[in-house]
């Protein structure tokens, strides 16, 4: 069995072990996926397990791991966890978080894998993290859209210069609501600038959202403004620009810190997913 980072041309390979699209959070600053294979009798690759990753704050998350049916309780999961606790030891981290989310949706998933990172010497971390998919047909049926005020007023940050986007880019940070899942130099270069939005004041720049695309997901990644109605008049507004593209259907949203989920919980409401923060400490 080999354990090797998933290149953007193998997403597909595994896309049987990614059912609720785990694998567009891979293309993000500072996250990573990776794929265990197999050899079947004629020496042909077999995708077997996909573990996807990434770096938070002094820490790497574990946002999905799992493991074909046909191959379980052969120690792939227990590699893939290792590759990433070496990752860590490798870029000077201490810790390695595993997430796991309440989802309806997954059934007796969740459970079992809280019982496996524990069983793995992971200990329980008062911490939350939350998880959100959405299809871009379901928006206009989200709280406060209709009654957003200030969309008009955004651009789109494709239709500024360079200068004002690295300006919006220095002034989010100091927002008084603030969320992001990386260091602001490293998303830059990664936003789609279509669905990245401003809103400016007369002093500068009221708030701002910059966006990550990929193969048909929209991941807002950082997201800042002065106030309330600002954050949700953001979200909104580039949530509506991709419903009118052809290219996407669906926003994941994946929360980084406690300020971040306090604002998705605020704006998406009946649609957000909790869930639990396990925690190993390297040693």
């Amino acid at each position: 069995m080999e354990v090797l980072k998933i290149r953007p041309d193998q997403k597909e390979f595994f896309s049987h072990l990614d059912p609720y699209g785990f694998m567009s959070v891979s293309g993000l600053p500072g996250a990573f996926a990776l794929g265990a294979v197999e050899k079947d009798d004629d020496d042909n690759d077999i995708p077997v397990g996909l573990c996807i990753f990434r770096l938070i704050s002094g820490a790497l998350r574990i946002e999905w791991i799992a493991v074909d049916e046909n191959y379980q309780m052969d120690g792939i999961g227990d590699e893939l966890c290792y590759s990433v606790v070496e990752t860590a030891r490798q870029i000077g981290l201490s810790r390695v978080e595993a997430a796991f989310y309440e989802n309806p949706g997954r059934g007796d998933l969740c459970e079992g894998e809280r019982e496996y990172f524990i069983d793995k010497g992971f200990e329980k971390d008062g911490g939350k993290c939350s998880y959100a998919k959405l299809d871009l047909s379901e928006i206009k049926k989200l709280p406060f859209f209709e009654n957003s005020k200030g969309v008009k007023k955004l651009i789109p940050i494709s239709k500024m210069p360079s200068v004002d986007i690295k300006k919006l880019a220095d002034e989010l940070p100091a927002k008084k609501h603030f969320g992001t899942m990386s260091a602001m130099e490293n998303i830059m270069p990664a936003i789609d600038k279509d669905f990245s939005f401003v809103i400016q004041s007369s002093d500068g720049t009221a708030g701002g959202i910059l966006v990550y695309s990929s193969e048909g997901v929209l991941t807002p990644v950082a997201l800042g403004a002065d106030d309330d109605v600002l954050i949700s008049a953001l979200l909104y507004t580039a949530l509506d620009a991709a419903s009118k593209s052809d290219e996407h259907s669906q926003v994941l949203v994946i929360s980084s810190d406690h300020t971040w989920e306090n604002m998705m919980e605020t704006v998406l409401g009946q649609h957000q997913f909790m869930g639990s923060i396990l925690v190993y400490e390297l040693k």
